[in-house]
């Protein structure tokens, strides 16, 4: 059973009033998708928020996570434009063999491999010999979440000092529901506001042109601040915004969705599986989707890198 029909069922059977019963779907799905990226019906009820606290409150990178890739990169051999089309490996060989789509092959004595789930999903890149029925069958039952942000940049700040803004949930299943002030959370001087669209509502913006995102988040932003703020009428609440930027984890091909979660047919017994998974022992795998403990997230992704790591280096001594 999933968790959203878990949650219908309590609504339905004891708060009898229509209105107060779609208010808790809304309010516990506003939380539920912002967290776990994906609607409440694709969740599993037994194993939805078996992730741990890592203890910590979030951190906003200024400069975006560029700054923590360049650190965790600085003095590595990294080669751009080596789109990897194929891992091969052999119990007779004592080396790793990695082609990519220029035509280049990198050979080494162990390959660890990150893909994102939803690319690991789509089978764009093929492995020799085949992935193990058990670690197959985990990819394929673990789900991919939508998660795709709308940045404003605005001529003019026009909202309090608050971290987070909420509006109440109205019966337009589109509505932005949540704005984080950027410029309250980062070092920025720019009047900055970012909405997440999270879920099926991240799934309906491949639908949308970016103009259309836009005025949905500005339409958004009158309910909240009314039209002495933001003008009803269209080109005018577009002149108030500077610059945007719009997410599109979903149709980039080296991503296919943001991050992982346990559908309805999954276990935490799945992320055990791609953590534990290599073949003859000289391909492995990490990222967050193989972090039981921290699914979905940097710091899941991170220590899955170090726990690889540390395996490797006992092994190659």
């Amino acid at each position: 059973m999933s968790l959203g029909g878990s949650l219908d069922s309590f609504c339905s059977q004891l708060l009898k009033c229509e209105a107060r019963s779609n208010l808790v779907r809304k309010v516990a799905n506003l939380e539920i998708t912002g967290d776990y990226a994906t609607d409440s019906n694709n969740l599993s009820l037994l194993y939805w928020d078996q992730d741990d606290w890592f203890g910590e409150k979030d951190a906003v990178f200024p400069a975006g996570f560029n700054t923590l890739i360049t650190w965790l990169g600085d003095k590595l051999d990294i080669r751009m434009s080596h789109v990897v089309t194929c891992v091969k490996t052999e119990d007779n060989q004592k080396l790793a063999t990695v082609s990519c789509q220029n035509g280049n092959c990198i050979s080494s004595r162990a390959v660890i491999v990150t893909l994102p789930l939803g690319v690991l999903k789509s089978k764009s890149v093929s492995f020799i010999p085949s992935l193990p029925s058990n670690v197959q069958e985990s990819i394929e039952r673990l789900g991919v979440g939508s998660f795709e942000k709308l940045f404003l940049v605005f001529e003019q700040k026009f909202w309090p000092d608050e971290d987070v803004f909420y509006v109440f949930p109205g019966k337009d299943e589109s509505q932005i529901d949540t704005w984080i002030n950027i410029s309250a959370l980062s070092n920025t001087k720019e009047p900055i506001l970012a909405a997440s669209f999270t879920g099926s509502r991240g799934c309906s913006l491949r639908s949308l042109t970016a103009e259309e995102i836009v005025s949905l988040g500005l339409a958004s932003l009158r309910g909240m601040f009314g039209e002495k703020r933001i003008p009803k009428d269209k080109n005018a609440a577009l002149a108030l915004v500077k610059s945007y930027s719009i997410t599109s984890w979903e149709a980039d091909p080296f991503a296919k969705g943001c991050y992982s979660h346990i559908a309805c047919n999954a276990s935490p017994l799945h992320f055990d599986t791609l953590a534990n998974a290599s073949l003859c022992d000289r391909v492995f795998f990490a990222g967050e989707a193989t972090s039981r403990r921290y699914p979905g997230t940097v710091h899941g992704a991170l220590l899955s890198g170090r726990r690889v790591a540390e395996k490797l280096l006992k092994m190659i001594g």
